[in-house]
């Protein structure tokens, strides 16, 4: 059975890192800009309705992944700094928007329940 240590990352870091960063962002110019800047994209995507799949010339609907991916990586860090859940919610907004694009965008090429099997 494989099992995970508790002293080991879940998706960055591992708890101690995590309880660091606020007094390492403190005390390193080069770390509060980058936590600024990850908290100013975080407040600007959150304004922004969900992305919109849309397909854009040979890459299909990469670009709008990238975004998503982009969006969900800074209200991640966000939620996990502040504690706030409003992030936790804004992060599953765009996964199910994120979803349902996919589903009608499979759909219109393949059965709905062949899009479902790709994906699990």
């Amino acid at each position: 059975m494989l099992t995970t240590r508790p002293d080991r990352p879940r998706l960055i870091a591992p708890a101690y890192k995590w309880q660091a960063l606020p007094t390492l962002i403190q005390n390193d110019p080069y770390l509060k800009g980058w936590n600024d800047t990850i908290f100013g994209n975080a407040t600007a995507y959150f304004s922004l309705d969900p992305v919109v799949y849309h397909l854009d010339g040979d890459s299909g609907i990469l670009d709008n992944a990238r975004e998503v991916k982009m969006r969900i990586k800074a209200f991640a860090y966000v939620y996990h700094m502040t504690n706030d859940t409003k992030w936790v919610d804004r992060c599953w907004a765009e996964v199910q928007v994120s979803f349902v694009n996919l589903a009608i965008r499979c759909s219109l090429t393949r059965p709905l329940v062949e899009c479902f099997y790709i994906w699990s």
